[in-house]
């Protein structure tokens, strides 16, 4: 399940098992429903169009699909074709995406690169980010199970017993060249995840919304899991290792 906040205040609830999304006003009152066949969304536009991806196929190891806009009508506007959108296994590259008031920017992280568009256009912008595909390490292998083991919550022998069943999983034999794209409207910036938890710190690109034009790192003294950038604000999940719970926290970037 997605939950959202579009451009013109509305809430968005993507509901991927009745293949559905329900608007809300700002307060709760409930405005519509759109039938839809995305098995993603990742955002919603100034003029309550979807952005999301449908699916053209999956096998054991991967599942691709298409890059969609969907407006309110219902029309469907494809912005890319048959791209990888996960990898089934142990650090796989995945599509991630981010919607802004006047951008879309898209990627899965085979390579470094991603793809920035002006939202009610199909005019694609191809940006170098990221790094170049890297072996993974047994730290970062192993911060990947202690995410997976986190996935539902439970008591530590539940926690123990899905790091054992994980341990066996199959891992990628690369790192994809990034692990997240946030649109920060408010500072008119593209942030790009660069790092892979395991390294002990999360690096940041920080780049122009415009022309992707990169502008500095940032580096988190310590791996997090970024969910949000905002105000030039960071909102990220931390797994504290003494209390094996995670923690939300907020950070103020540069």
């Amino acid at each position: 399940m997605w939950i959202g906040r579009c451009g013109n205040g509305e809430i968005a609830v993507h509901d991927q098992m009745l293949s559905r999304v329900s608007f809300y006003s700002a307060t709760g009152a409930f405005q519509r429903q759109q039938l839809t066949d995305a098995v993603l969304i990742w955002g919603c536009e100034a003029d309550g169009s979807l952005i999301g991806a449908t699916s053209t196929g999956a096998s054991q190891t991967e599942q691709r699909g298409n890059v969609v806009r969907i407006a309110p009508s219902g029309a469907v506007t494809t912005l890319a074709t048959n791209r990888l959108l996960i990898q089934i296994m142990m650090l796989g590259a995945r599509m991630r995406a981010s919607v802004g008031a006047a951008r879309v920017v898209f990627g899965n992280g085979e390579t470094p690169s991603v793809t920035l568009q002006r939202a009610g256009t199909t005019a694609p912008r191809t940006v170098a980010v990221g790094v170049s595909n890297r072996p993974p390490s047994e730290a970062q292998r192993s911060a990947a199970i202690e995410e997976w083991a986190h996935v539902m919550h439970g008591t530590p022998a539940d926690y123990d017993r899905m790091r054992r069943f994980f341990a066996d999983f199959p891992s990628a034999t690369a790192l994809p060249a990034y692990n997240g794209l946030f649109i920060d409207d408010a500072t008119r910036t593209l942030w790009v995840e660069r790092s892979v938890p395991g390294a002990g710190e999360t690096i940041l690109e920080r780049r122009s919304l415009d022309d992707g034009t990169l502008t500095g790192l940032v580096r988190v003294p310590r791996d997090v899991r970024p969910l949000d950038v905002h105000g030039g604000r960071l909102v990220a999940l931390f797994q504290n290792p003494e209390t094996d719970e995670e923690e939300l926290q907020v950070y103020a970037l540069p």
